[in-house]
């Protein structure tokens, strides 16, 4: 696994308009298609389209 990197503004948006707390949450990995983030206090994997 990559080293989890903290957010952008336009991440944090993202994160917001689908419900998510962006504080909560680190990116893994930003493709094309799609964003993985982790959730910091669970180590749950949440992937969302762009």
């Amino acid at each position: 696994m990559k080293r989890p990197r903290r957010l952008t503004r336009a991440e944090k948006i993202l994160l917001t308009k689908e419900g998510h707390n962006p504080k909560y949450f680190l990116r893994l990995m930003r493709t094309a298609e799609y964003y993985e983030f982790i959730e910091v206090s669970s180590g749950k994997i949440l992937t969302l389209r762009r």
